[in-house]
């Protein structure tokens, strides 16, 4: 496993990611679990958005308000145009809740 994990940073690193690390993490202890996840839209109408958080991602101290915005990105693309598409949202991104998919 730490050979694979060690390719696998390498490998990033190659990728142009900067900070590819081993890190350590203690396996006795539950992982991600999805116990509750809501959304609503507040404005301009109330309506309750039916959603799926990513595998691990954490959760929040509780209630969280802020602006979202809407990502497509390509289904079935090259790795370039992949690139040039997340490269062309950048930065929208800030401080907002990002939304993916139609």
């Amino acid at each position: 496993m730490r050979l694979a994990g060690e390719w696998a940073a390498r490998q990033m690193s190659l990728w142009g990611m900067t900070k590819a690390r081993l890190e350590p993490w203690d396996f006795g202890f539950p992982g991600w679990s999805n116990e509750r996840a809501v959304g609503f839209i507040t404005s301009p109408v109330r309506l309750q958005l039916y959603i799926s958080p990513a595998a691990w991602t954490p959760g929040t101290p509780g209630l969280i308000e802020g602006e979202a915005i809407l990502i497509e990105p390509p289904l079935e693309t090259t790795r370039k145009q992949l690139a040039d598409y997340l490269e062309s949202v950048c930065g929208r991104d800030k401080g907002r809740m990002v939304m993916t998919g139609a």
